[in-house]
């Protein structure tokens, strides 16, 4: 089964604890706010869950979900994994409500990290700007300096000047850009296969595309999407999508291929 995309959540989980205060231990955790313990708590419960539903055990995935939304009722990861028991029990309308809970969540903290981020953008360019003016002011100063001594000593503030403008353009420079929150490829691919359950065909083949398009290579999205375009009647667009996954060194299901090329013809 798809993993969670920890890459992201590690990037917009750590955008909101940024903004959330830090109370002393065995504090309540208050309606509208997140605490550092509860989200260390909540994070342990999931782990646990984890492993118990590697195990299949579900009772014990289960508990351990529940404590760890009660700790944190907006943790992706845990309404993501709550989307796979459900759909593992072939409850599919209550998976489509966590994932909906897990990309909402996503979304809000990928909004917050943006916000952070364009914040950042604005502090470094305003200081880049005042450095740049504090700079032009010692090369006046140095032109209309009287003494080899003076206009040494400007040079080096001069040179180091430089060197911090320097560092702090390419902080600049690296910082991700914003406004693209896109959710993780296996988001995509999970919600896929909610909605392919639910009968929505062409919502299922959405979400396979931007799996595919954000993850080239997700030969499940592949797949998928290649069989929903051959059970459409559609063989020569379900070839298209196999091709070019193999063309990028993509393994695709054989029999699929097979059926897909009979589809086809000569």
């Amino acid at each position: 089964m798809a993993t969670s995309g920890r890459w992201f959540l590690g990037l917009v989980c750590g955008a909101v604890l940024l903004s959330v205060l830090a109370f002393g231990p065995g504090e309540p955790v208050q309606a509208d706010t997140l605490t550092v313990q509860a989200v260390r708590a909540a994070r342990l419960q999931h782990g646990k869950a984890l492993e118990a539903f590697e195990r299949r055990e579900i009772e014990p995935t289960l508990e351990a979900l529940d404590a760890a939304l009660r700790l944190w009722p907006d943790y992706p990861d845990a309404h993501f994994l709550r989307a796979k028991v459900a759909y593992h029990q072939k409850n599919y309308a209550q998976a489509a409500q966590h994932m909906a809970r897990a990309e909402q969540a996503l979304l809000a903290a990928a909004a917050l990290q943006g916000d952070a981020e364009r914040a950042r953008k604005e502090e470094l360019q305003k200081y880049l700007d005042s450095e740049r003016v504090r700079t032009d002011q010692m090369r006046s100063a140095q032109a209309q300096a009287t003494s080899d001594g003076q206009r040494q000593e400007l040079q080096e503030r001069i040179d180091t000047a430089e060197r911090d403008r320097g560092d702090l353009q390419r902080e600049l420079g690296e910082l991700p850009g914003v406004g693209a929150s896109g959710l993780p490829p296996d988001y995509d691919f999970f919600g896929g296969n909610i909605l392919l359950r639910l009968g929505q065909r062409e919502e299922a083949a959405e979400r396979y595309r931007r799996a595919i398009a954000a993850k080239p290579d997700h030969a499940e999205a592949i797949n998928n999407l290649a069989s929903l375009y051959l059970d459409a009647g559609q063989p020569l667009l379900a070839r298209a999508v196999l091709l070019q996954a193999e063309a990028k060194g993509v393994k695709v299901n054989g029999a699929l291929k097979q059926a897909v090329l009979q589809a086809v013809g000569p």
